[in-house]
């Protein structure tokens, strides 16, 4: 990964390992079927929920999950590929992924507490469109998403879609797998944000979106 050396900007990714099948199986994926409680601040977690709640103020976890964790591990190029050359792949990382969370978050939710609501933070959209088609990331992507929402559901938390980006086209596989709220709706990546309400607003909580010119319309929606 490249970075500016004196200044803030995005990095650019340069190269990855994982670019096969075979080096996620051989040198990634073993270390990912166990728990390792040490990495889990169970103290450190209960103790911010406790002091949220002092507060009355709402307390959530949040994570990266499948998406982000793909395009940081395969890159782009290699993901995009692998969805149509080798989707097994992408349903086993998938699979491994999801597995892990649910084991973390098991621990945290049991031991530190139980937390308002959960963020999952994927970027699935650029400006105007997605960065693939919703028909893949139907089958490829939204059948986990629907497994942790299921799961944190169990818990009695509310679990809510970080994506920035245009995200119109995926209202009915976010709403499908359960999503309770849905972030930041950027208006200058081509979501329509006042007529989000109308078409499935009694299903969602749209987070973000207001502009100066449709604040006096959103208040209270």
């Amino acid at each position: 990964m490249k970075r500016w050396k004196d200044k803030d900007g995005t990095p650019e990714h340069v190269d990855f390992e994982m670019t096969s099948r075979d080096i996620w199986e051989r040198d990634y994926r073993p270390h990912l079927l166990d728990v390792d409680r040490n990495r889990v601040d169970v103290e450190g977690s209960r103790e911010v929920l406790q002091r949220g709640a002092e507060r009355e103020k709402l307390t959530y976890y949040g994570t990266l999950f499948i998406w982000e964790q793909m395009r940081r591990s395969l890159g782009d190029l290699c993901m995009y590929e692998s969805f149509v050359l080798d989707p097994g792949w992408i349903h086993d990382f998938n699979c491994a992924y999801t597995d892990r969370l649910k084991a973390y978050f098991k621990i945290l939710l049991e031991e530190a507490g139980v937390p308002d609501g959960m963020w999952l933070y994927e970027d699935l959209g650029f400006k105007q469109r997605f960065f693939c088609f919703p028909k893949v990331l139907n089958e490829l992507i939204f059948a986990y998403y629907k497994e942790v929402f299921d799961f944190f559901n169990s818990y009695g938390v509310k679990v809510l879609l970080h994506s920035c980006g245009f995200v119109e086209e995926a209202l009915p596989l976010i709403q499908e797998a359960g999503f309770d709220g849905l972030n930041p709706m950027e208006v200058a990546a081509g979501n329509e944000i006042l007529k989000l309400p109308e078409d499935c607003g009694d299903r969602l909580v749209f987070i973000g979106g207001a502009t100066k010119e449709s604040s006096s319309r959103t208040t209270g929606n």
